[in-house]
């Protein structure tokens, strides 16, 4: 896994961000793979329903805009 544990989600995103952001500007993308699954109007929407869909996997839930924002964010998943 690793620094490559969302690459293809990313390049995936990249790949198709000038159409995301024609069509969905500010809004959230869901993205497994090379897949775009499903675009929400919040982050908290699309992770929630990557989870539910998915499960306790990566995946990228991600807004789209223009400029890219630098941040880090974690979770940690244990299942009880």
């Amino acid at each position: 896994m690793g620094k490559d544990l969302l690459a293809k989600e990313w390049e995936t995103y990249l790949a198709n961000k000038e159409e995301l952001l024609a069509n969905h500007k500010g809004r959230c993308v869901l993205i497994k793979d090379n897949r775009i699954l499903d675009i929400f109007d919040s982050q908290q929407d699309a992770v929630n329903s990557g989870t539910k869909r998915l499960g306790l996997v990566p995946f990228l839930a991600h807004r789209i805009v223009e400029q890219e924002e630098t941040y880090l964010l974690t979770y940690n998943i244990v299942e009880t």
